[in-house]
């Protein structure tokens, strides 16, 4: 299974979609070295990481959608 930080976006309550790279995530907090890679997954495998949005605080779902396609999966989350 192939993976990278792009399979992950933010949905707020409001519907609206956001990708890792939008506003300021790569700057605010930003630390290349832990950040979530890419690459391919045999099974067994895992792949850790982290993956940065520059979202309002509120509540909403990270979202995985691998290969921009519909979302697999996602987790509701709080953004103080």
């Amino acid at each position: 299974m192939d993976y990278n930080d792009f399979d992950y976006q933010w949905q707020n309550a409001a519907g609206q979609v956001f990708d890792a790279s939008n506003g300021n995530a790569t700057d605010s907090g930003y630390d290349s070295d832990k950040t979530l890679n890419s690459g391919t997954l045999r099974a067994g495998q895992e792949a850790v990481g982290y993956v940065w949005f520059d979202v309002a605080p509120g509540t909403g779902y990270i979202n995985y959608v691998p290969g921009a396609q519909a979302a697999l999966a996602g987790w509701k989350v709080a953004v103080k």
